[in-house]
């Protein structure tokens, strides 16, 4: 994808790194920082899928996956870049869930 961008005449980076921690997150939120210049404007779109036909599918070790998946990510980019916006004095944060966070 980031070399159609590139064909096109557009910037694009791609950033790869562990979200399940802090530390993963603060690390890509550097790494995007230092391949654009800066961050104003971050896209969460993230999630885990698992299907499960009843409540009694699911235990408390699928939610709480489910939910560091879905949520916790969100939170952990959004604290990795929110000084970094502020500084800007301008940002904008945009979360997507699916359809299945519904179910």
């Amino acid at each position: 994808m980031a070399s159609n961008i590139h064909a096109e005449g557009g910037q694009a980076a791609v950033v790869l790194g562990d979200l399940s921690t802090a530390i993963g997150a603060q690390q890509v939120a550097d790494e995007a920082v230092k391949a654009f210049g800066g961050i104003d404007i971050l896209i969460n779109n993230a999630g885990l899928i698992g299907y499960y036909e009843t409540w009694d599918d699911v235990n408390d070790e699928n939610w709480a996956a489910m939910y560091d998946g879905v949520v916790l990510v969100i939170v952990r980019l959004v604290n990795a870049l929110k000084s970094h916006m502020e500084t800007l004095s301008w940002g904008r944060i945009i979360n997507i869930a699916s359809a299945q966070s519904l179910q």
